[in-house]
């Protein structure tokens, strides 16, 4: 253990290319479903799952090597056969114990949706603890469980890579929190940024000594907009990066049109990409967005649900369709929609749906190919892109207006 921790201080960290530089690849088509829907098709080859602390070791005396393989095997086995090639993987989230058990760490929290609920789950170990001691001891056995699970997904194919991210929504009050005053907890939004960025270089490290060459480190899933810990964060990235990549989450609230929700939801990809390229340093790093969707029906009242009226197939088109071209023409790294229930989000991307089948097309007629330009004229945008092997160059046409998706210009 000792010489593991060791490594985890001293690594280096090594950057992908520029996301505006690679080509459309299939891992820039993905979802996250935690393992629970199979799709054999291979239409979303970048997956996103969670490993939280809390579920794995619930105890002290949990053994975490066993739980983890145990609790990690379907969604491991799962995105393997699917031929996920980017899989990220959610870490973070302490059980009670990790703070001694103290009283205040199991004061009940109705907005999280795991483990016991308590304010342990979504507090974040101080820096200082995760440094050397029984915290810090305690956290590598567990992201070496987790890492440890994962090398049968790494072994079925040579292409496949462990992407790994300390925390999910940490900037959200259901995904981390400075407050309760918990003892070896942060109690500031710094505390908490510094916590991240220490917990980063322990999974690079350990990372690095397990699976050399096969993992990235990527930030939490950020939720888009400017928070207080958004803006502590990631300009302590700008200062000292601890991660290869950003990972970014928004949805569409309410919205009662399909081209309401588009035009929205572009307007809030824009907006979540400045948090990252405001920095120079940052412009260059890779940003993917992890988890989204349109008209997201999430811990709302006495609030009917839309999205039945969206469900035809020519809308479930044209939502997949334009956004990921959005998407793209943005410069994000890649798209993983939220997969939730039929009636919490609008695009259903179930195995054999209609929005997985157009991505899957749309993803076939990008493959290999750069954006040349964007341009727009009132409601009409077109993206040129370069030939591929075997296919000259196309023109990528969508409108602001209308019911059709996206079309294809030779």
């Amino acid at each position: 253990m000792a010489s593991l921790v060791a490594v985890i201080m001293v690594t280096s960290m090594t950057g992908p290319a520029n996301a505006a530089s690679l080509r459309i690849t299939p891992e820039y088509f993905g979802v996250q479903d935690d393992g629970v829907q199979p799709d054999s098709s291979g239409a979303w080859a970048s997956a996103r799952m969670w490993a939280a602390w809390c579920t794995l070791q619930p105890t002290a005396s949990t053994p975490i090597a066993e739980s983890a393989a145990r609790g990690l095997q379907r969604a491991y086995q799962t995105y393997t056969d699917s031929g996920a090639r980017r899989l990220t993987v959610s870490l973070g989230h302490p059980a009670p114990w990790v703070f001694n058990d103290h009283p205040t760490s199991f004061q009940h929290n109705d907005r999280v949706w795991f483990c016991e609920k308590s304010a342990a789950n979504t507090s974040f170990p101080l820096a200082s603890e995760l440094r050397a001691g029984p915290v810090s001891d305690a956290y590598v056995r567990y992201v070496v469980a987790v890492i440890e699970a994962g090398r049968s997904y790494l072994a079925a194919d040579g292409r496949n890579k462990l992407v790994l991210q300390a925390w999910n929504e940490p900037n959200l009050k259901n995904g981390g929190t400075v407050s309760p005053k918990i003892p070896g907890a942060a109690t500031t939004w710094y505390e908490a940024a510094q916590s991240l960025q220490q917990q980063e270089r322990m999974i690079r490290g350990i990372a690095k000594a397990m699976i050399p060459g096969r993992y990235e480190i990527t930030t939490p899933s950020l939720y888009g907009k400017k928070t207080a810990l958004n803006t502590k964060y990631i300009k302590a990235q700008a200062k000292k990066r601890t991660v290869d990549s950003f990972s970014l989450n928004f949805y569409t609230l309410r919205q009662k049109s399909v081209n309401k929700s588009i035009k929205l939801w572009s307007k809030k990809a824009a907006v979540a990409k400045k948090l990252v390229t405001r920095y120079k340093k940052l412009r260059k790093r890779p940003i993917w967005l992890t988890e989204t969707n349109h008209n997201l029906i999430n811990f709302i009242s006495n609030e009917g649900n839309v999205n039945g009226i969206w469900a035809t197939p020519a809308a479930q088109k044209r939502l997949v369709e334009v956004t990921t071209m959005e998407a793209i023409r943005q410069g994000f790294a890649g798209i993983q929609w939220y997969q939730g229930t039929p009636t919490q989000t609008a695009v259903n991307t179930k195995p054999g749906s209609t929005a997985t089948l157009a991505s899957a097309a749309l993803r076939d007629e990008l493959l290999g190919r750069r954006v040349v330009k964007c341009s727009k004229k009132k409601s009409i945008t077109k993206c040129r892109m370069t030939a591929r092997p075997g296919s000259g160059r196309i023109t990528v046409k969508w409108s602001a207006k209308g019911t059709a998706g996206v079309k294809i210009l030779r």
